[in-house]
C-alpha cells in the first residue's frame, strides 16, 4: 500500500513537474524580438509576447556586474542558433540588488550558455504610445537564472553595419525598419566622427558621465553611451572631442524611445554601448581643447575678459581662435587669434559689454593636418556664455539661457553671494529639499539647493547668500552649496501663477522659464480635475507608478495640465512626504514613511488650486506640493451619483469629525460606513430628519465608502476622512 502512495505521489510530481514546463513555454530571442515590416513601418516595433512569462535559452554577450544598473545585474544574450536579425535581446533583474538563485546574474561571462525564465517587458517609455518604440528585455524571476554550460560557447563576436543610417538618421531619430533588427545585439560600425560630446551629469571635472555622438560619412548619427563601466571617466575611459574619428566602435544596441518622428536635442534613437576598453579603436585625432576659463565668472560693465584654454595634439597647433559675439540675438562672431603660452595654454580677451548684455563664446583650433575642433561644437551644442553683471550674479543669470538645451551658461563654475528668498525646505515637515527664488522675479527665477548642512536649517522665507558650484542634474540647474549666510527672515514669498496647460509637457519656450520657481496652479475658470491619476501608466506597463497624477480644466482630457508627484523620496524622486493626496496608498511607507494621512484620488475629485515647485524629471514636467495646504479645496468626486439622484448627500466631503447626511426625504433610511475593501466598520445608524450627524471621530483617516438604504434600493457615496 505504501508503495502504491508513493507511486501516485511520483506520479503527481512529475505531472506537476510537466505542467509548469507548459506554463513557461521555452523560446528564442528571435521569437520574441521579430516584428513584422508592415509594423515597423508605422513606427511600432512592440513585440507580440509582451507580458508573458517565457523561458529563453542563449549564449552570453556581456558578462554580469558591468552594467551600470540594477547593481550590475543586467546583461545580453543572443540565441544559440546564431547573432543575426532579432537574435539577441537584453535582461534586467528587476529586483534592483536582490541576487537571483541559484545562479546570480553577477557571476554569469560572456560565452556561458543559460536559460531564463521570466516576464517580457518594454523598458524605456517616455513616448507618447506604449505601442511605439522601446527596449525590448526579460526581467528574470528570481529563481530565473539557470546556467546550462559554463563558457562552453565562444564569446559572441559583433556584426559589422555598414553604416550608422540602418540605425538613425541624421538628427538621431531611430530607423525602426532596419534597425529594430539589432536591439540587444552586438554589432560594430566603422570610420565616424565626433559631433558632439555630452557630459551630462552634475559634479566637477572629470564628469562623472559621459557619452558622446559619432556620425557616418552621410551625416547619420549615433550616440555612443555609457551603460557599462568602462565607458566611465571613473574607470580610466578618456572622452573623445569633438572632430576626432574612430577607426571602429563596438557595442550592444539599445534602443531609446523618440517616437519615429521626434527632433530636438534630447532625441536619442538607437544607442551604441560599449561594454570593454577594447570596443574603441581611435583613428585619427583632432586637437584636444580643455580647461576653458576666464577670468572673471562675473564681468562688470568695464571687464575686459580674458579666456584661457590649454589646447593639445599629436602634432602641432596650427591655428588657435577664440570665437565671440556679443548680444543674445548677434549671430555673427568675430574670431581673435589667442596668443599661445606656457604648458599648452593660449588665451584671448573679449571687450567690455554693457551691464545686463549676453556675451557667447567658443573655442576653434586646427593641426597640422587640418583637423578642426570647436568647442563648443556651436552647430550641435550651446556656445560657452554669461551675462554681465557688476557685482554678483542674479539668479536670473545662472537660470536664464536662450538656448534649447536649457543649460545654465555658469555650469562648472563656483559662483558667490547668490541671493534669494527660500520656498520650500529640507524640513520633515516640509517639501525636503531646498530652493530658492530672486525676489520679485516672475520667470528664471527659481533655483534648486544642495549642501546638506549648509542649508539644512533655512526656513521658509528666510534670505540668504549662498556660494558654491552651479551644476546639472539631468535637466535641473542647481547649486552645490558650499556655504550659506543668512540676510533676514520672515520675508514674503512670490508665488506665480501659471495656467495647467502650461505645464502639460516640457516645451523649452513655453515652461523652460519656470524651472524652480514656485507656483501656483489654478484654471480661468472653475476648478482643476483630476483626470489622470496615474501619469506613467500612459506611457510603460500599467503597473509602472511615479506617484504622479494630473490636474486639468478638462475632466475628460487626460493629457491637457499639469502632473502633480508627491508620495514619493528615492535618490531621483525628490516629491514631499507632508502632502495627503497621491495616487497610490503605497506611497504611505514605500519610500519613506509618510508624515500625514494618504488620500487616495480618483478620476473627476477637483481641487481648486495646486501650489509647489516645478520640476522637471524623466522626461517630464511637474509640480512639487510641500504640503498638503498646497493643495486647495479639494472636493471629492464631480459626477452625479445615485445617492444624490435619490435625495441623499453628505457635507463637508472631505470631513473631520462629524459629517452631516442631508436628506430630501426620510422613510426607513440606513447608513453605514465600508472601508474600501468592503468591510463594514463600526459607524452605522438611522437617518432620522434632513440633517443626520454622523460622529467619524473614531475613524483613521483614508477613504470610505457611505452606503445608504432606504427599503427600495441602497446607494453609495465615497467620502474622505481628514
Amino acid at each position: 500500500m505504501l508503495k502504491h502512495i508513493l507511486s501516485i505521489a511520483a506520479l503527481l510530481a512529475c505531472s506537476l513537474a510537466a505542467t509548469a514546463q507548459r506554463v513557461y513555454p521555452l523560446v528564442t530571442a528571435a521569437d520574441i524580438q521579430t516584428v513584422s515590416a508592415t509594423n515597423l513601418a508605422a513606427c511600432n516595433d512592440a513585440p507580440a509576447r509582451v507580458g508573458d512569462t517565457v523561458r529563453i535559452r542563449g549564449i552570453v554577450i556581456t558578462r554580469g556586474g558591468i552594467a551600470i544598473t540594477a547593481s550590475g545585474r543586467q546583461i545580453f544574450i543572443r540565441d544559440i542558433a546564431g547573432s543575426g536579425p532579432f537574435q539577441a535581446i537584453g535582461l534586467r533583474f528587476g529586483g534592483g540588488n536582490t541576487a537571483t538563485t541559484p545562479n546570480d546574474i553577477l557571476n554569469l561571462v560572456a560565452g556561458d550558455t543559460v536559460e531564463i525564465t521570466g516576464p517580457v517587458v518594454e523598458f524605456n517609455g517616455g513616448g507618447a504610445n506604449p505601442a511605439l518604440d522601446g527596449e525590448t528585455q526579460i526581467n528574470p524571476l528570481v529563481n530565473g537564472v539557470r546556467v546550462i554550460g559554463d563558457g562552453i560557447g565562444p564569446a559572441p563576436t559583433p556584426t559589422l553595419l555598414p553604416n550608422v543610417g540602418i540605425l538613425n538618421n541624421a538628427t538621431r531619430v531611430n530607423n525602426l525598419p532596419t534597425g529594430e533588427q539589432w536591439e540587444g545585439n552586438f554589432i560594430e560600425i566603422q570610420n565616424t566622427t565626433v559631433v558632439a560630446v555630452n557630459n551630462f551629469t552634475a559634479g566637477t571635472p572629470p564628469e562623472a558621465r559621459v557619452s558622446f555622438t559619432v556620425a557616418d560619412a552621410a551625416g547619420n548619427r549615433v550616440e555612443i553611451s555609457d551603460r557599462f563601466s568602462s565607458a566611465r571617466p571613473a574607470n580610466g575611459f578618456v572622452a573623445p572631442q569633438i572632430g576626432d574619428q574612430f577607426t571602429s566602435i563596438k557595442g550592444v544596441i539599445i534602443h531609446n524611445k523618440n517616437g519615429c518622428t521626434g527632433t530636438g536635442p534630447n532625441n536619442r534613437g538607437y544607442t551604441i554601448n560599449p561594454f570593454d576598453p577594447t570596443h574603441y579603436v581611435r583613428g585619427a585625432s583632432s586637437p584636444a581643447i580643455g580647461s576653458i576659463a576666464r577670468a572673471v565668472i562675473s564681468p562688470c560693465s568695464t571687464d575686459i575678459v580674458t579666456i584661457s584654454a590649454t589646447i593639445t595634439d599629436d602634432g602641432s597647433i596650427t591655428s588657435a581662435k577664440l570665437l565671440y559675439a556679443i548680444g543674445e540675438g548677434t549671430t555673427t562672431y568675430t574670431s581673435v587669434d589667442m596668443t599661445p603660452g606656457g604648458s599648452d595654454s593660449f588665451t584671448a580677451n573679449i571687450p567690455a559689454a554693457a551691464e545686463g548684455t549676453l556675451v557667447k563664446y567658443y573655442i576653434r583650433a586646427i593641426d597640422n593636418s587640418n583637423n578642426t575642433t570647436n568647442t563648443p561644437n556651436i552647430l550641435t551644442l550651446t556656445p560657452i556664455f554669461y551675462i554681465v553683471r557688476c557685482g554678483a550674479p542674479q539668479i536670473r543669470d545662472l537660470q536664464y539661457t536662450p538656448f534649447v538645451s536649457g543649460e545654465s551658461g555658469y555650469k562648472g563654475l563656483t559662483v558667490t553671494d547668490i541671493e534669494g528668498v527660500v520656498t520650500s525646505s529640507a524640513a520633515p515637515t516640509n517639501l525636503g529639499q531646498v530652493y530658492i527664488q530672486q525676489t520679485g522675479a516672475t520667470a528664471w527665477g527659481g533655483m534648486w539647493l544642495t549642501g546638506g548642512a549648509a542649508i539644512s536649517s533655512l526656513s521658509i522665507g528666510d534670505k540668504v547668500k549662498v556660494s558654491g558650484l552651479v551644476q546639472e542634474n539631468f535637466g535641473m540647474t542647481r547649486i552645490s552649496v558650499s556655504s550659506a549666510t543668512l540676510v533676514s527672515s520672515g520675508n514674503a514669498v512670490t508665488t506665480v501663477n501659471v495656467a495647467p496647460a502650461v505645464l502639460s509637457a516640457y516645451d523649452f519656450a513655453a515652461n523652460e522659464a519656470y524651472e524652480g520657481m514656485l507656483v501656483r496652479v489654478a484654471a480661468a475658470t472653475g476648478n482643476l480635475f483630476v483626470v489622470d491619476t496615474n501619469v506613467l501608466a500612459a506611457t510603460a506597463p500599467p503597473t509602472a507608478n511615479n506617484a504622479e497624477y494630473r490636474l486639468g480644466n478638462d475632466q475628460f482630457d487626460p493629457n491637457t495640465g499639469v502632473v502633480i508627484q508627491a508620495g514619493r523620496q528615492t535618490g531621483t524622486s525628490f516629491s514631499s512626504l507632508n502632502v495627503s493626496y497621491v495616487n497610490n496608498r503605497k506611497w504611505a511607507i514605500l519610500d519613506g514613511t509618510m508624515n500625514v494621512p494618504a488620500i487616495v484620488l480618483g478620476l473627476g475629485d477637483q481641487f481648486t488650486s495646486a501650489t509647489g515647485i516645478v520640476y522637471f524629471g524623466f522626461n517630464i514636467v511637474k509640480v512639487l506640493p510641500r504640503t498638503t495646504d498646497d493643495m486647495a479645496g479639494f472636493i471629492s468626486g464631480t459626477k452625479p451619483t445615485a445617492a444624490r439622484a435619490a435625495g441623499y448627500s453628505i457635507a463637508p466631503n472631505p470631513a473631520s469629525g462629524t459629517l452631516h447626511i442631508l436628506a430630501s426625504k426620510l422613510g426607513n433610511a440606513r447608513y453605514s460606513i465600508l472601508a474600501v475593501d468592503g468591510r463594514k466598520v463600526s459607524v452605522a445608524g438611522q437617518i432620522t430628519n434632513s440633517k443626520t450627524a454622523v460622529d467619524v471621530s473614531g475613524l483613521a483617516p483614508g477613504i470610505y465608502t457611505m452606503l445608504i438604504s432606504n427599503g427600495v434600493a441602497a446607494f453609495s457615496e465615497r467620502i474622505v476622512i481628514q
